[in-house]
């Protein structure tokens, strides 16, 4: 037996690492071990007896550890040997310090054979990781980032997996034996030996396939390794198992290996993945939880997308920027870096490191709003941060988290809760007078001061395993942005965190804010007595990256021995004493895994050619200005320049404050950053993950070329709007017309009267939506629909309400049509959550698609619910609706604020001008054909009209003309007089009437009623699409409600599909009482007339359109008596009738053609 020689004075602490040369004494101990003399040398030992550490504390020259664990293991010794022992030695080696201990030796065993020649190095990993000498397979490793500089950010244009930083940082002795034989073409070699072995227990054999998967990874054998890959990732992996971390490392480097080699990354597919059931949630033990960090960055890098390379950011990112929290564990854990595949899409998150931002480049104006949807399924949420506060619900939607850029979020009570979250939601923050306020599906979360804020920026913030996916990420802003920005403004700190001391005081560390002597807030950190000359750093850093070119200007106390604090820019801190500028590279800690020291510095010359002096240090405040520019860094100390250095892309660029806690306090004020970020939101053609989709629907709006418009301020005029339902329930205040529904009473809709053809873009605004919560026996809201004219009479709809299954508030799109037998049915629908009790529902059309959106509140941005596929057709009259519904015992009400329309054609169906239309009417009627026919002076059978009969009808003539009188009974009486008419395409027909007795029940579902009808034929025999709906008859209806108010309502009825009889109302005016009723067709349009009485003047109530050439067939002038006894009486006392006659049909050879007489 030899002594091995003592090594180095090291700490028992095992909390905090630390070199000999800086700790106390006291705090020491010796260990020596007893080795065998005989160990034989070897190229590359079992065990290396040059240097030993206890867990990752720093013996020798080199820190060397299992780098597994962000804790110290105080029983975890390592040693290392010059000599090889025989196997007899090795195992009771293995059996004396632990082989796990010694297994976990990957990074120094990496490390060694980066220096040995190729056949040597081939040897030792093999003896290293291949069973033998008293020890089994060794496939473990660990993850730790290389010496010297830290590479801090990802380059998004470095797509290549094998150029990955944390391709370097994986140290993995079993992948780099299976590299160095690829290299030296010993594959086949190794092959073979590893199918000599024979596994004695499962493990072994798991093992042994996961490096015979790698070799035929890298040989390129797609088709074993696809099957290898199934038959691998199979079987669930559950985190608890004992068993975890040994196969994780298998599964990672199967996986990363696999997606390295070119010829087999395609089989690294999204499903494969699906075996790591918890790859997004936090795992207690630290190895196996970086470990996910690594698998999940592999997931992120698969595309949803198969014919997507699933890494290049095809839009530009200029406008967001990508950044994470950083800590000494997190980043001495090596854990990856944060990466966004960024696209027309969206983005999806790739990798994360701890807490992870996609950030707008610039800060955010006065008023300010930014949307976007985000999945929100189990392991996918993402939230907004404005103003440095993110919020969401969580717990089960009862309470609030509020996050903040340091650690350690806050939760308060959501009352009541929010509804349920489904797998996307929609997030929306806003800034106003000061004010920002956090939405979540509509819902205010929080609200918080904006006012002179330190953090003015907007950002989508997400934990580090979240498979963040967003949409729709549309940023709105208008007023100042600000130019400067005072970085201390409140004494919560936000926006900055701690290093070193991430887990205590709300993520500040040992840092606080004070109250100066002059009144002003200090930045304030305490000096310790705790081991002194221990060179113990500490550091307060802004998390948001200073990614423009900008300066930082702020003051300091220095009084010697006692307070000093020295600016940092990523991980170089700027050491400034009288004698000079020095840089020093920060350590990670207790987790730092390379052999850089605390107190370690390096000269800072400056290369420019400006003139450089020491620095000006004075006692009391001194004032320190850092430039940012070109890649660079200056500072000034005091006016004066001191020195500068360059910053590569891929070093972290955020401000810093450090100081050796353990020689003096730091002690700051007046932080102040200015910088060149934009001074306005960009354009949404200039934002990458704004929807394409509705800015296309939105430029195509604004393309249409008719509009109209309606505020409802002003209230619902008779001539635009009619209703379904008891109007007297639609009640006008400031900001539009409210509507209350319930199952018994209120309107069902408010109609347009009108039609709409072509593409076209109809927006409805609402205000104070108010659903009852009572459990839901139906569908509870409101909604703007349409019916289309079409063979399927197609009807969609975009809905605010809760649904009848479960009760929840939604925004919802369906879609409904006719089936041949006249019978609606349901085609499809979505449904996406939302709370907003104020908004915009909207509805367009392009093309043959419809798109339903929603806005919530007073935002211009929409949100894509659903797009699908209808035939065309025109909406109909009455077919734009503002619906509401309601389940029995609930209760809707809302305030309708306006209507907007845009559209190919938009046919209010009223001439502009009234006057002007009549007297071109009239003009034609002088050229053509006319017949009159007075009641006056003969009979109605003398006239050729044919009466009906029945008891309470009666129709006698006389000198006042021909009289028609109906009596209700148990239901309404109806009299009318008929005549068959032959009047061709253009026709124009004029009744003069009298009412001398109209009354109504107080059911205002019977009411007295004076009708006139026009029935209509085709005109010559042919139909465009005799499937579509055919206009069949044009009436006028004269109506007295219960009040005594008389309404007149011209009216079209149609067949549909199926021979369904459609009745199609235009409008309904208050009217004085008529004398004359008049019907005319001219140039395929339908007009409808009347003059009231003690009247010469006719206006025009309404016009349609015709599709097709119709001719006047009959006409009907009749009464309708309410029931219960009421009577309707009127005088028909002349038909004038204009126009050439109808051509005659007969069959002909070709079928029926017309034959002019």
């Amino acid at each position: 037996m030899r002594l091995l020689r003592p090594p180095r004075i090291f700490s028992s602490r095992p909390t905090r690492q630390h070199s000999a040369r800086s700790l106390n004494p006291t705090s020491f101990f010796v260990v020596w071990l007893l080795i065998p003399s005989s160990l034989p040398a070897a190229e590359f030992p079992t065990a290396l007896i040059d240097d030993a550490v206890i867990g990752n504390v720093l013996i020798g020259d080199v820190l060397i550890g299992d780098g597994a664990s962000d804790t110290v293991a105080s029983d975890r010794l390592t040693t290392h040997a010059t000599h090889r022992s025989p196997p007899s030695d090795s195992a009771a080696l293995a059996q004396l310090i632990g082989e796990s201990v010694l297994a976990g030796n990957a990074a120094a065993v990496c490390d060694r054979s980066r220096t040995m020649p190729a056949e040597s190095k081939l040897k030792a990993l093999s003896e290293w990781v291949l069973p033998g000498n008293g020890h089994g397979f060794r496939l473990g490793g660990t993850f730790r980032r290389g010496e010297g500089r830290s590479i801090d950010r990802a380059d998004p244009a470095v797509t290549d997996l094998r150029d990955f930083p944390e391709s370097e940082w994986i140290a993995s002795p079993a992948r780099q034996l299976i590299r160095v034989a690829q290299q030296l073409g010993r594959l086949d070699d190794l092959r073979k030996r590893l199918q000599r072995f024979r596994p004695v227990d499962p493990r072994q054999q798991k093992n042994q396939a996961t490096l015979l998967t790698l070799i035929e990874i890298v040989s390129g054998d797609a088709s074993a390794v696809a099957k290898r890959l199934d038959d691998r990732f199979a079987a669930q992996r559950k985190p608890e198992d004992s068993d975890a971390i040994r196969q994780g490392w298998c599964d990672l480097l199967v996986l990363w290996m696999a997606t390295e080699e070119p010829r087999t990354s395609h089989l690294v597919r999204r499903d494969l993945f699906g075996a790591f059931g918890e790859l997004q949630y936090y795992q207690p033990d630290p190895q196996l939880d970086v470990l996910y960090d690594y698998l999940r960055l592999l997931a992120g890098r698969v595309p949803t997308d198969p014919g997507d390379s699933g890494t290049a950011d095809r839009t530009p990112q200029s406008e967001f920027e990508v950044f994470s929290r950083v800590d000494a564990a997190t980043h001495g854990l090596a854990r990856p870096l944060p990466r966004f595949r960024i696209d027309s899409q969206g983005a999806t998150k790739i990798s994360g490191h701890e807490v992870d931002y996609l950030a707008y480049r610039g800060a955010v104006p006065s008023a300010f709003e930014i949307n976007c949807d985000v999945a929100t399924r189990p392991g996918a949420f993402s939230e907004l941060m404005v103003h440095g506060v993110s919020a969401k619900p969580i717990r089960g939607n009862q309470k609030v988290s509020l996050g903040r850029d340091a650690k350690g979020d806050r939760e308060i009570e959501l009352s009541p809760p929010a509804a349920p979250t489904e797998t996307e939601s929609h997030l929306r923050v806003t800034v106003h007078d000061a004010m920002t306020r956090h939405e979540f599906n509509g819902r205010v979360l929080f609200e918080h001061s904006a006012e002179g804020s330190p953090v003015p920026w907007a950002a989508i913030r997400s934990w580090r395993r979240t498979a963040s996916e967003i949409r729709n990420v549309h940023l709105i802003g208008s007023g100042a942005i600000p130019e400067s920005i005072a970085l201390l403004a409140d004494q919560s700190l936000s926006g900055w965190a701690s290093y070193y001391q991430s887990d205590i005081h709300a993520g500040l560390g040992n840092w606080n804010a004070v109250i100066g002597s002059d009144q002003s807030l200090e930045l304030l950190s305490e000096s310790t007595a705790a081991v002194p000359g221990s060179f113990q750093e500490e550091l307060l850093y802004y998390v948001r990256p200073i990614s423009w070119d900008a300066q930082i200007r702020y003051e300091f106390r220095y009084e010697p021995g006692v307070a000093m604090v020295h600016p940092a820019v990523g991980q170089i801190a700027f050491l400034i004493s009288p004698d000079g500028v020095r840089l020093h590279r920060l350590t990670d800690g207790k987790y730092e895994r390379s052999t850089s020291r605390p107190d370690a510095t390096a000269p800072m010359a400056s290369d420019t050619d400006a003139a450089y002096s020491p620095p000006d240090l004075r006692r009391g405040w001194n004032q320190a200005e850092l430039r940012l520019s070109d890649g660079a860094v200056g500072l000034w100390l005091n006016g004066r320049f001191v020195g500068r250095r360059t910053i590569s892309d891929d070093q972290s660029r955020t401000f810093g404050l450090f100081h050796y806690r353990d020689q003096t306090r730091a002690v700051v004020r007046n932080v102040v950053l200015s910088g060149d970020w934009p001074q306005r939101i960009p354009a949404i053609d200039q934002q990458p993950m704004a929807s394409e989709r509705v800015a296309q629907l939105d430029a195509a709006g604004k393309a249409l070329p008719e509009r109209f418009s309606h505020d409802f301020r002003t209230g619902v005029p008779p001539e635009l709007f009619d209703f379904e339902g008891d109007e007297t329930s639609v009640t006008p205040n400031a900001d539009g017309v409210r509507v209350l529904r319930t199952p018994a009473e209120g309107v069902r809709s408010m109609r347009l009267c009108g039609m709409i053809d072509g593409d076209f873009d109809i927006i409805a605004g609402y205000k104070d939506l108010q659903i009852s919560d009572v459990p839901a026996t139906w569908h509870c809201g409101i909604g703007l629909a349409f019916n289309l004219e079409n063979k399927t009479l197609d009807r969609c709809a975009i809905n605010r309400r809760r649904g009848r299954m479960e009760g929840r508030h939604y925004v919802a799109f369906t879609q409904k049509e006719t089936d041949p037998g006249g019978k609606l049915e349901w085609i499809g629908s979505a449904n996406v959550v939302d709370e907003s009790t104020s908004g915009r529902l909207r509805l367009v059309r392009k093309g043959g698609f419809v798109y339903g959106l929603h806005a919530v509140g007073d935002s211009p941005t929409f949100r894509l619910v659903k797009t699908t596929q209808v035939p065309p057709g025109r909406i109909a009259i009455h077919g734009l609706r503002l619906i509401t519904e309601v389940g029995k015992g609930m209760q809707t009400s809302a305030t309708w604020t306006h209507l907007s329309v845009r559209a190919e054609q938009i046919d209010l169906l009223q001439p502009k001008d009234s006057a002007a239309t009549i007297a071109k009417l009239n003009a034609v009627n002088r050229s053509d054909p006319n017949e009159t026919i007075d009641l006056t002076d003969q009979t109605t059978s003398e006239a050729g009209l044919i009466a009906n009969s029945g008891e309470n009808l009666a129709v006698t003539s006389g000198p006042e003309g021909a009289t028609i009188m109906a009596r209700g009974g148990d239901r309404n009486g109806r009299c009318q007089l008929w005549k068959r008419l032959d009047l061709g395409a253009e026709f124009d027909i004029v009744v003069d009437f009298e009412v001398n007795q109209l009354e109504s029940d107080h059911d205002e579902r019977s009411s007295g009623e004076v009708f006139f009808q026009v029935f209509l034929e085709d005109a010559d025999g042919t139909v465009e699409d005799p499937e579509a709906p055919r206009v069949r008859e044009a009436t006028l209806i004269l109506r007295q409600k219960w009040t005594g108010a008389l309404d007149l309502r011209p009216r079209v009825v149609a067949r549909g599909r199926g021979g369904k009889t459609l009745y199609l109302p235009i409008r309904t005016v208050p009217v004085e009482m008529p004398r004359q009723f008049r019907i005319a067709q001219r140039n395929q349009t339908l007009y409808f007339m009347y003059c009231q009485e003690d009247s010469e003047e006719t206006t025009v109530i309404a016009t349609y359109p015709l599709d097709d050439r119709l001719h006047a067939a009959a006409l009907v002038l009749g009464v309708i008596a309410a029931e219960n006894q009421h009577t309707t009486r009127a005088v028909l006392k002349r038909i004038q009738l204009f126009g050439s006659p109808a051509p005659r049909k007969v069959p002909g050879p070709e079928g029926v053609v017309p034959i002019i007489p």
